[in-house]
């Protein structure tokens, strides 16, 4: 959360940012997560609320504690990216290999 909250500082400047929030960081439960989930994350390579940088660092952290986590870098595209073609596809994947 600290990462995210100072980077969205850049891009809507508001006292908000600086506000205490009770919300948890994921990068704070990483030690809870079982190690045998599996993470896939999905993030566009223009995503400017949510950077690339952002979910590669927690893909690390996943990583050190044993946990099986593939971020996909979506080339070209920004946030807005949930019903992307390319996200339909590698949801399609993830549900086809769990059967």
């Amino acid at each position: 959360m600290p990462a995210f909250r100072e980077h969205m500082k850049t891009v809507a400047p508001t006292p908000l940012w600086d506000a205490p929030v009770r919300s948890v960081s994921p990068l704070d439960v990483v030690d809870g997560i079982d190690r045998a989930t599996r993470v896939r994350m999905i993030v566009g390579e223009n995503d400017n609320i949510a950077p690339p940088e952002i979910t590669r660092r927690y893909a690390a952290a996943l990583k050190k504690h044993g946990i099986a986590a593939e971020v996909t870098v979506l080339p070209g595209r920004d946030h807005e990216i949930l019903l992307d073609g390319a996200v339909m596809g590698e949801l399609s994947e993830l549900v086809a290999s769990l059967r």
